[in-house]
């Protein structure tokens, strides 16, 4: 196995387990599945695909049990430190000679900064932030784009499917 390969894989283990408690049910089925998306992405970039070859659905949770809520600030202020880390990980790895499909790899990237960029977003404002609504809008909003980012071309499974 190569050493960029086994630096891949590393790194997608180490996706797999970012998580933030979001608050909403709704957001947390996204970014679970974005999360598990990026994993499989960046699996994907280790076998040397050139585009994302799994479709991770999205399951929502049943809103009735789990209610709105804040944010918990630190919890997202780490998963975004922990996918910052990933994205320096991963734009080493693309700076190796040996080179990874440019597609895949941008698309990989970009959903891990967009993903980081929306939890930090959610951990700077309190909620007793003027703005906080809007902050929480954009970010759920970032996240699906995120997932999106990293699905394979033509998925149709972009909306919520209950569980």
């Amino acid at each position: 196995m190569s050493a960029q390969r086994r630096q891949l894989l590393l790194l997608a283990e180490r996706v797999g387990t970012v998580d933030a408690d979001l608050g909403s049910a709704t957001a947390q089925a996204w970014l679970v599945s974005a999360v598990d998306a990026l994993a499989h992405a960046v699996v994907d970039l280790a076998d040397g695909k050139s585009a994302a070859t799994i479709e991770v659905p999205v399951l929502a949770l049943d809103p009735a049990v789990h209610d709105e809520v804040e944010a918990d600030r630190a919890s997202c202020a780490a998963a975004a430190s922990d996918l910052r880390q990933g994205h320096v990980a991963l734009t080493t790895a693309l700076e190796a000679p040996d080179g990874i499909p440019p597609g895949l790899a941008t698309d990989t990237v970009r959903s891990m900064s967009v993903l980081a960029s929306a939890l930090q977003d959610l951990a700077a404002h309190p909620s007793s932030s003027d703005h906080q609504r809007s902050v929480r809008a954009g970010a759920h909003r970032s996240i699906r784009t995120a997932y999106r980012l990293v699905q394979p071309a033509g998925s149709p499974g972009t909306s919520p499917k209950r569980a």
